[in-house]
């Protein structure tokens, strides 16, 4: 099997995987909104099997910025266009000047899932919506990254300091 196909495959499988582990945590926990969680889990999930656990970390860190970014305009602005074109550039600018552009996309998605509770006309429970939004976001960047490191584990750590395969594993 060509190298490709099996870059396919892989991504494939980590997919999968992540899309089951949000299923199976949502219920045992039973939290029925599990989009968000499913998105940014996806999100974080890279198909480039050489750069996946440096590009996950890139983008939860982007993602972060970009909640942060949420929270921070709808404290200060009601919910709707302006708040959410302020966000998005305040993220993408924070991105640029931190030199994590590459997890920008991802940031930019989570803005959006985050700042569109508030234009759904729903107001009641606005904040503990919001919130739980935010940390559907976080659950699944983990997701995605824990997936990341499993599944990446010998290509990350299993090299030695001149590059060769260790031993252990």
């Amino acid at each position: 099997m060509d190298s490709e196909l099996k870059n396919i495959i892989f991504y494939i499988v980590k997919c999968i995987t992540g899309c089951m582990m949000v299923f199976i945590l949502s219920w045992l926990f039973d939290y029925r909104e599990i989009s968000w969680a499913i998105i940014s889990t996806m999100l974080v999930i890279s198909p480039d099997s050489r750069e996946a656990p440096h590009l996950a970390l890139t983008r939860i860190k982007a993602n972060i910025i970009g909640g942060l970014a949420s929270l921070l305009f709808l404290v200060i602005l009601p919910p709707g266009l302006i708040a959410i074109c302020l966000a998005l550039s305040f993220t993408i600018l924070s991105c640029f000047f931190l030199k994590i552009m590459p997890g920008s996309k991802s940031a930019v998605a989570a803005v959006i899932i985050i700042m569109l509770h508030g234009m759904d006309g729903e107001q009641s429970h606005f904040w503990e919506t919001t919130l739980l939004r935010v940390l559907s976001v976080i659950a699944g960047c983990v997701i995605g990254l824990l997936i990341t490191y499993l599944f990446h584990w010998k290509v990350h750590f299993g090299k030695s300091e001149g590059g060769e395969e260790s031993g252990e594993g």
